[in-house]
C-alpha cells in the first residue's frame, strides 16, 4: 500500500484530483482524513495497488505537487506496522486555553509509550466570556505494559485544569 500525506492551498476538485489519478491505476481507496487548516488543505490518503503499479502510481501523484501552492508526498507503508500488542483508548479533554497543552499532554503519552492515532483539537468562546475553552478528542493505541490508571493519573496532574473523560468507540 501507499501513504499519501498532502498540503495545500485550499480549492475546490482536489480530492476529485488524486482519487482520479488513484482510479486510473487500478488502486482501491482504503482510508483518508482530509481538513481545511486556516485556508490550507491538509491530510492524507493510504491507498492500495499492485506492487507492478506502485512505482508509476507514485511517480503520477508526485507530479501533482507545485512550489508553494500544493505538495503531495508518497511513501509505502510498512506491511509490519500493525498494532497487534496494542490497546484502544479514546479520550475527551476539556479545559481552559493556555500556552503548551498538547506538549504537555503528548509528553505523558510518550512517557507510557503511547501512539496518537488520532488527534482532533479545537478552542472556541467559553460560555458567559469566560475566555477560550480547548476541546481535544484522542484515539491512541496503548500497549499492553501500559496500566490505564496510571496513564490517566499521569494525564490529570500535567492538565489539573482539565476535565478528562474516557469514551466509548460508538460515541465518536
Amino acid at each position: 500500500g501507499l501513504v499519501l500525506p498532502l498540503n495545500g492551498k485550499d480549492r475546490p476538485g482536489m480530492v476529485s484530483i488524486l482519487s482520479e489519478i488513484v482510479s486510473s491505476h487500478g488502486a482501491t481507496w482504503v482510508e483518508s482524513r482530509f481538513i481545511n487548516l486556516g485556508g490550507r488543505f491538509a491530510g492524507g490518503a493510504h491507498v492500495e495497488v499492485e506492487d507492478s503499479k506502485a512505482d508509476l502510481l507514485a511517480a503520477e501523484l508526485k507530479a501533482l505537487s507545485k512550489p508553494d501552492t500544493f505538495l503531495v508526498l508518497v511513501d509505502r507503508m510498512d506491511e509490519d506496522a500493525g498494532n497487534d500488542d496494542q490497546g484502544l483508548l479514546l479520550l475527551e479533554l476539556t479545559g481552559p486555553d493556555r500556552v503548551g497543552i498538547i506538549h504537555d499532554l503528548s509528553k505523558v503519552l510518550s512517557k507510557f509509550s503511547i501512539s496518537i492515532d488520532e488527534l482532533v483539537s479545537e478552542t472556541v468562546e467559553a460560555s458567559m466570556g469566560g475566555g477560550q475553552t480547548f476541546f481535544v478528542q484522542l484515539s491512541l493505541s496503548v500497549p499492553e505494559s501500559a496500566d490505564e490508571e496510571e496513564v490517566m493519573d499521569a494525564l490529570q496532574s500535567a492538565l489539573p485544569e482539565f476535565l478528562i473523560d474516557t469514551i466509548e468507540d460508538e460515541e465518536l
